[in-house]
């Protein structure tokens, strides 16, 4: 589905002034003008292969799940693709498992339909099974993945299942800072970005 609409999103959907990145802002005034994120032609999990190694003289540190998430593989997966070169330039074996779906967070914190949520949460957690850590660049993901106990946890197995599975889950800055401990060297900036100015959105999901 996601995948058709893509194919005919320039025709309903043209760029104009530029981008709303959220429904409320586009049914708002504030969104005059403007579109929802394009869907990008080509998704991550077709671009990508499962099994993500580390180049040739580069020793494996660890293994872990990437958790794309809604947007980096639907909207930005070039954003994915950076971030799983990153890691395995660095030692880590990134898996990108198929099986993977939508972290639930429209369904059960949203819509309030927990039934759904713990099918969703259930075929998370079977899909990364085995993995050292579960990283995500989706904060929103990310807290919806560590809340799988608090809020779908209806018998002592998944309360287990989930906080075992939560105990993996970080975000992917997180999981740069505490758990792979790069040398500052390694985040020079590279020529194209020298000179240039970032802003850092420290999201409310982290710390708070």
């Amino acid at each position: 589905m996601v995948r058709f609409a893509s194919w005919f999103q320039g025709i309903f959907l043209p760029r104009t002034e530029g981008t709303v990145r959220h429904l409320s802002m586009f049914l708002s005034a504030l969104g005059k003008g403007r579109n929802i994120p394009q869907i990008a032609p080509k998704f991550l999990r077709q671009m990508v292969p499962v099994v993500n190694v580390p180049p040739k003289g580069v020793k494996t540190e660890m293994r872990v799940g990437y958790f794309s998430g809604c947007m980096t593989d639907f909207v930005l997966p070039e954003l994915g693709k950076h971030i799983i070169n990153f890691l395995t330039r660095n030692g880590v074996e990134v898996v990108v498992p198929r099986e993977q779906g939508c972290c639930g967070a429209p369904v059960f914190l949203g819509a309030g339909d927990f039934e759904t949520g713990r099918k969703m949460a259930d075929a998370n957690v079977k899909a990364f099974e085995g993995l050292d850590y579960v990283i995500s660049d989706c904060v929103t993901c990310t807290s919806a993945l560590k809340d799988y106990a608090k809020f779908l946890a209806d018998t002592p197995e998944r309360k287990k299942d989930y906080e075992k599975f939560a105990k993996k889950v970080k975000d992917i800055s997180q999981f740069l800072v505490d758990v792979l401990k790069l040398p500052a060297s390694v985040y020079k900036p590279s020529a194209a970005a020298k000179g240039k100015k970032v802003t850092w959105h420290d999201p409310c999901h982290l710390s708070r």
